[in-house]
């Protein structure tokens, strides 16, 4: 971003003295798919309970909200730059935590990691050892599990995103493919050729609480006392359990 790109948005963000916008700035959600929870629809509109969550956390504090569309990688250069202003669907890793700082309280809980393969692979993955032969498809730029995510001896063959990445396993350029649970089922039941797929045994379970992300150098970083409080808001209140509830499986607790 240029310096008088961050200089317009310092002045929109009311954040120069003296100098205010007519009207609120938008906030900027960088918009990375992540199925079911964020979607593109068939006429390109982006849509999902995710970008519903965040939409009505901008409008409690006040701004509009903005989408900017990338793949995941792109996402976080955009983040690390203060080009947008806000993630959700990412999770804290080191590496991440200098340029994404995760909002409390988590608006939900974890969810379970699964595998899936070609319905006519007879090969048994039925535990981690499993992974040891196969090639694994993965979406550049996720995180998934510390082991996994550590194991330099796995065969990873990353993808741009969750859909090119069942694609392969489609096309056996990939033995099988780690997604989240309610990514994969939603993907399976809305792609025609899912019919020849099917979930592994393996399945890790995960207890990483879910959290909106602010971006340490958005301009709209003191934004966050009041982003949290109206964060709280909403789980307390019922919105997010409301937003999440059409796709997930059990209830959203509030916290």
């Amino acid at each position: 971003m240029t310096a008088l790109s961050h200089l317009l948005r310092a002045v929109c963000c009311g954040l120069l003295p003296g100098l205010a916008c007519a009207a609120p700035a938008p906030l900027v959600l960088a918009f990375s798919t992540l199925p079911p929870w964020k979607i593109i629809n068939a006429d390109g509109r982006a849509s999902g309970p995710y970008l519903d969550i965040v939409r009505v956390l901008a409008e409690r504090v006040g701004h509009p909200l903005q989408l900017r569309r990338c793949p995941l990688p792109r996402c976080l250069a955009l983040a690390a730059s203060g080009e947008v202003d806000l993630m959700i669907g990412v999770r804290s890793r080191p590496g991440r935590d200098d340029k994404l700082d995760f909002l409390s309280p988590p608006f939900a809980g974890g969810t379970p990691l699964s595998f899936i393969q070609r319905r006519a692979d007879g090969r048994p993955l039925r535990n981690y050892g499993d992974l040891q032969s196969l090639r694994i498809g993965v979406v550049e730029g996720s995180t998934y599990f510390e082991r996994f995510d550590s194991d330099r001896s796995l065969i990873r063959d990353p993808a741009p995103d969750s859909q090119s990445s069942l694609r392969k396993l489609l096309a056996g350029r990939v033995d099988t493919a780690i997604f989240n649970y309610g990514q994969a089922k939603w993907m399976l039941e809305h792609m025609s050729s899912g019919a020849g797929l099917k979930f592994a045994a393996y399945r890790v379970h995960n207890s990483e609480l879910r959290r909106v992300a602010l971006v340490r150098a958005s301009p709209f970083y003191s934004l966050k006392p009041r982003l949290e409080l109206a964060l709280d808001g909403m789980v307390k209140d019922g919105t997010v359990h409301r937003l999440l509830a059409p796709i997930e499986e059990a209830p959203v607790s509030s916290r």
